[in-house]
């Protein structure tokens, strides 16, 4: 249903991008933002958002991949004082089931999980993602979504049709927003997520850093903001296209973990990593002094770049 929709809005406005309003759309003044998928290290893009915001550089449509699907609806909302609170509060028992003691359960990934984590997929034929539904549908306003007006896109990967399914919102269907935010976070590891018949995976098998999903609608000129998860990039094929690409040089303390310090390091690397692109393509004036201050690496933060776990200090 929803593929045939997507099918018909881009035959209908193939070539004619919608500009209605001032604020969003392909040829309103600002950017279109990409947001890529990596789990928890998306507290990376709320930190760009912050930038964004305090400098007034206006989003005039927003698409992400996985975890970046989730920051992108809650930016298509400008909801961005809600967003920045679940990132600093969220546990992993608000993402996942847990049905088993974890020796670090700050860091679902960290090599002491294993044996509990590979018994949890294997008695519950997956990771259930339930509670992460529960805090979409607590955070995410469908309605308001739409009302809004900002274009806002998922990728997903259609693993019964074996192709990827991009989507914007005007291609979901009234009510199943959440569904579709879900289908672009199920990992492998997860349990199964079927809409209408069709079992979908997570944006990363489709297309990672869903930059063309922007392009291919008429933005010429787009913020990228990567963070580093596995998965597929697909390459913008229009030429005159002005992007700006945001990442971090490291892997931002790994995918799943939770970390308080992580958690800080995230959104002020963000930040910083930001200002520095924006002040480089001259979106910042010179001698313009950030609100906040900037990430310095050498400041020590308790926690591993490689697992998370925390530093042996014996």
């Amino acid at each position: 249903m929803a593929d045939k929709q997507r099918q018909d809005s881009t035959e209908g406005s193939k070539g004619k991008p919608d500009t209605t309003g001032q604020l969003f759309g392909p040829l309103a003044p600002g950017f279109g933002l990409s947001l890529g998928g990596g789990g928890v290290r998306g507290g990376y893009q709320i930190g760009v958002w912050e930038a964004m915001r305090e400098f007034s550089i206006p989003i005039t449509g927003v698409v992400g991949s996985s975890i970046g699907s989730i920051n992108a609806a809650a930016i298509a909302l400008d909801d961005y004082e809600t967003a920045r609170r679940v990132w600093q509060e969220v546990n992993l028992t608000d993402i996942i089931k847990v049905t088993r003691p974890l020796p670090v359960p700050q860091d679902l990934l960290s090599w002491r999980n294993i044996p509990a984590l590979t018994k949890m997929i294997r008695e519950d034929h997956g990771l259930d993602t339930e509670p992460l539904r529960n805090l979409l549908d607590e955070y995410i306003d469908e309605h308001k979504l739409r009302e809004r007006g900002c274009p806002y896109g998922v990728s997903i990967f259609s693993l019964t049709e074996r192709k990827p399914m991009p989507l914007f919102i005007d291609e979901i269907p009234e009510g199943q927003l959440t569904d579709y935010i879900l289908a672009s976070c199920a990992l492998p590891f997860f349990k199964a997520t079927r809409i209408d018949g069709n079992r979908l995976l997570d944006g990363g098998f489709s297309d990672n850093l869903p930059t063309s999903m922007l392009t291919e609608r008429g933005w010429k000129k787009v913020i990228e903001v990567e963070i580093h998860g596995l998965g597929r990039r697909v390459p913008v094929q229009e030429t005159d296209v002005e992007i700006i690409r945001i990442e971090a040089d490291n892997n931002l303390f790994g995918p799943f973990n939770l970390d308080k310090a992580a958690r800080d390091a995230r959104i002020k690397m963000g930040y910083t990593d930001a200002v520095s692109a924006f002040k480089k393509h001259g979106l910042i004036a010179a001698g313009v002094i950030p609100a906040h201050p900037l990430y310095d690496s050498s400041s020590g933060d308790k926690v591993s770049a490689s697992t998370g776990d925390a530093p042996d200090k014996s």
